[in-house]
């Protein structure tokens, strides 16, 4: 072959491998796009975009108008995409997408109440919470920033405020939230001299709070503190130094108010609450009133009577205190330190008790229906380890086959002895007579069961009374199904035999049952019970 055949050859595989080599750029730039559009019909806008990206469009009736669109680089399809959202936006309409996958185009009028739209022009909805400042205000300050179509809702109730609109302008929102919703309250504690903390207190909350009640901005909330007679203003430093004065010349007034206060009582009884108070102040008691309260005398639900007085409440002048029995009420005559001091006292001791209901079954039993009433035990292994138990050979409710059918629910469904096991613990609780209670179990490898059996036939036993009575916590109480019997206890008779007389004491002739319940800590209950029954003979 000669030199220029060479040539030639070599020339022709170059060109040949010339378009295959430029193949990736051809197909890069088919993938781009360039996008100029001018007063074009959205809609055919919209069809343009569907087919260079490869995406279906369904679009709105109430989709109209024209678009302008200028590029001045080729955009790859998912820039081409954003572009197209955006100049949607910019017309009024939003993209939402269906479960099928296809994009619906409509007018961003009612995008609040649709589905999440897509891409970074997304429509979307967002809750802040607050917490120094109210919603309502909140909400009034973001309103002018929100979009033509988004919406602006206070929740006053949660103290927040949610959001509706386009998500670049929620990021606005969003930092705005976050440099008004800064705590600048200040605290200032006020002593006061004359006045007590609550009253004040209970007055600057009612003053202080708007007609429809709820907080609005610069409110000052307050809070009494007790044990050094002061309150505690909290909010904005301006409404705080509003407050003050009106704080001080509430507790300024209160200097030369009366020495004379009454004090209504809401549950305590003031005949039971008066001997407490006038051991505080030193004051002596009457006899009356100390046996107005016989419960204190055995400590059962009263103060007691002995306790030391403490000494007189303000020197140079002693306080006296009184009640008022058709109210229920106390009348304290004291200097303005000690009525402060009597009226925390009887705050805390004014506050409504818990009751107790007590229901109660008495019944004779026959020395028989004693020899029923007992406790059934069973404890056993397995696989061949001991048994103990205690079974009854009168018991109406035998041990055994109740605990049968408990061992049996630990073989197969498909055992027919586990249903012969069941039926026979089903046979021996429909035979039981009177009373029966129990439980069984598993320990480890070992089973365990009880029954209480308190049987019960119509000539074994007598069912007295089912007495029920409802009484207050620590307070004693007595029902008595029966009568006041006159029982002769001694007769005499004068010199000569003359004028015989009999002296006679009146009995409570019944059942008589006698309880005091004492609620605990955590609601248990501690009952004190005394019972009687008793008859007349002859």
């Amino acid at each position: 072959m000669s030199r220029n055949a060479v040539c030639a050859v070599l020339a022709g595989l170059m060109i040949a491998q010339g378009p295959l080599a430029a193949s990736p750029a051809m197909a890069q730039a088919a993938t781009r796009q360039t996008l100029n559009v001018q007063g074009a019909d959205i809609r055919a806008f919209i069809q343009d975009v569907a087919r260079m990206t490869g995406r279906t469009f369904i679009v709105d009736p109430a989709v109209t108008g024209t678009v302008t669109v200028t590029s001045e680089r080729a955009l790859s399809r998912s820039e081409l995409f954003e572009v197209f959202l955006s100049t949607l936006r910019a017309n009024g309409l939003v993209v939402t997408q269906s479960s099928s996958g296809a994009y619906r185009i409509s007018p961003a009028q009612n995008a609040a109440q649709g589905p999440a739209t897509v891409g970074a022009e997304r429509f979307t909805t967002e809750v802040f919470q607050l917490r120094n400042i109210d919603a309502a205000s909140a909400a009034e300050t973001i309103r002018p920033l929100v979009g033509a179509q988004g919406q602006v809702l206070a929740n006053p109730g949660a103290n927040s405020v949610v959001v509706a609109d386009f998500a670049d302008n929620l990021v606005r929102i969003r930092a705005l939230i976050a440099r008004i919703d800064v705590d600048r309250a200040s605290f200032e504690v006020i002593t006061l001299e004359n006045s007590s903390a609550r009253e004040i207190a209970a007055v600057l909350q009612s003053v202080l709070t708007p007609p429809g009640g709820q907080p609005g901005q610069g409110m000052v909330s307050v809070t009494p503190v007790d044990s050094s007679n002061s309150i505690v203003l909290r909010g904005d430093p301006a409404a705080v130094a509003r407050v003050r004065p009106l704080v001080e010349d509430l507790d300024h007034r209160a200097q030369s108010a009366d020495d004379i206060k009454v004090i209504f009582l809401e549950h305590a009884n003031a005949e039971q609450l008066l001997p407490v108070l006038q051991q505080i102040v030193g004051q002596p008691i009457t006899p009356a009133q100390a046996n107005a309260t016989p419960a204190a005398s055995n400590g059962e639900g009263g103060v007691a009577a002995a306790a030391a007085p403490v000494a007189p409440a303000a020197p140079g002048q002693r306080a006296t205190i009184a009640r008022f029995p058709g109210a229920n009420a106390l009348v304290i005559s004291a200097s303005a330190d000690t009525q402060r001091m009597l009226a925390e006292v009887i705050r805390q001791l004014d506050q409504r008790r818990q009751q107790v209901l007590i229901e109660a079954i008495v019944v004779e039993l026959s020395d028989t229906a004693v020899r029923e009433l007992g406790v059934q035990w069973l404890l056993a292994g397995e696989d061949g380890a001991p048994l103990g138990l205690t079974n009854y050979s009168d018991s109406s409710t035998p041990l055994l086959p109740i605990l049968g059918g408990a061992a049996a629910t630990r073989l197969e469904e498909d055992d027919p002895l586990r249903e012969q096991l069941q039926n026979l613990a089903l046979n021996s609780l429909l035979g039981a007579n009177g009373f029966v209670g129990g439980g069984g179990g598993t320990i480890g490898n070992g089973l365990f069961g009880f029954i209480i059996n308190a049987a019960k036939s119509d000539n074994g036993s007598n069912l007295l009374q089912t007495p029920s009575l409802m009484t207050l916590d620590n307070e004693e109480a007595t029902i008595l199904v029966g009568q006041e019997v006159p029982i002769t206890t001694g007769e005499a008779l004068l010199d000569g035999n003359s004028n015989p007389f009999r002296t006679t004491q009146r009995q409570d002739i019944g059942v008589k049952l006698v309880v005091r319940p004492q609620i605990n800590a955590g609601g248990s209950i501690t009952l004190h019970l005394r019972q009687e029954v008793s008859s007349i003979n002859g």
